[in-house]
């Protein structure tokens, strides 16, 4: 239940990540391509917002990556129950 929940907080991040307007967007915290690519499945996830065809994953491990913090937070609990 719980992996349900964060990938629907990913999904939805990422919804808020790609029509926030640029100048909020600035705002955005980041992370690196290499923490993203911890998990393949939220990899595979923020790349298909991000115009797929490995678009975040091919660049460069410490190259930050701004995310809506819901992306995050689905990010990081998903990784943290990966974990456990």
């Amino acid at each position: 239940m719980g992996m349900s929940a964060s990938l629907v907080t990913l999904t939805a991040g990422m919804r808020m990540t790609m029509t926030a307007p640029a100048d909020v967007a600035q705002y955005f915290p980041s992370l690196t391509v290499s923490a993203i690519k911890f998990s393949t499945l939220c990899g595979t996830i923020v790349d298909s917002f991000f115009e797929g065809n490995g678009f975040v994953t091919l660049q460069g491990p410490e190259t930050p990556i701004p995310l809506h913090p819901f992306a995050i937070v689905g990010l990081r609990v998903s990784l943290f129950m990966l974990s456990s």
